[in-house]
């Protein structure tokens, strides 16, 4: 049984194939919570863990990745979500995209309840949230896996009706974004994440893309909230 641990240090991910790793791990559990109706509404970063246990203050974080090459790489590192103290289950005879009453906390939220709505659809929420924290973490990303554009976009969109819920964010990602890489960007190291890094929605996250493929994709670009 594996003992679950925090993902810690700025070289956590060494590799893009790593990111993408986590990218899916942290899909497929939201597709799971959903599938059984239940809405986390408190995702972010700090509440997603590794069945790779350790403490900062036993083995330096700067070994971390040493420590993980003794299991065999980032494809034996499994993901999932912690912290359900904001979750609740909805009843099966609710429908899946029928609005409820409720309130949020989470630091990784889209602009669903940026003007104090009282009533929110908590599925399409949580796929906000998890776009967001996707945003701050993987932006960088995009020039070498350009198809995380869309995916992006269509997760944070403000535009709930238009938001991919997680089953269809999880084959978006599985079927459109994962074959594109080739095994040269797998292998490349990300940018190093900061602290002080600063990534919002609204970013345009199509700059810098080639032109054929912004026209092919640009239905499921998010417009500008300008």
């Amino acid at each position: 049984m594996p003992r679950w641990g925090p993902l810690r240090g700025d070289r956590v991910f060494p590799t893009m194939a790593d990111c993408l790793n986590f990218i899916q791990g942290m899909l497929k559990g939201l597709v799971s919570l959903h599938l059984h109706c239940i809405a986390h509404r408190d995702l972010q970063a700090s509440n997603a863990v590794m069945d790779h246990y350790q403490s900062e203050t036993v083995v330096p974080i700067k070994s971390w990745q040493s420590t993980r090459d003794l299991f065999g790489g980032q494809d034996s590192v499994i993901y999932n979500i912690i912290d359900f103290d904001y979750a609740f289950i909805i009843p099966p005879y609710c429908l899946y995209h029928e609005a409820e009453e409720s309130l949020t906390t989470s630091i990784h939220y889209p602009r669903d309840t940026r003007q104090g709505e009282l009533e929110y659809n908590p599925f399409a929420y949580d796929v906000g949230a998890l776009g967001v924290m996707f945003c701050n973490m993987f932006q960088d990303l995009i020039l070498h896996a350009p198809m995380m554009t869309p995916l992006l976009d269509m997760m944070v969109t403000s535009d709930v009706s238009r938001r991919l819920a997680a089953v269809e964010a999880l084959h978006f990602f599985q079927h459109g974004l994962l074959p594109s890489p080739s095994d040269e960007q797998l292998a490349m190291a990300p940018p190093p994440l900061s602290p002080y890094r600063v990534v919002t929605v609204e970013d345009d996250r199509w700059a810098g893309l080639p032109s054929d493929f912004v026209a092919k994709w640009k239905e499921h670009c998010t417009p500008s909230s300008s």
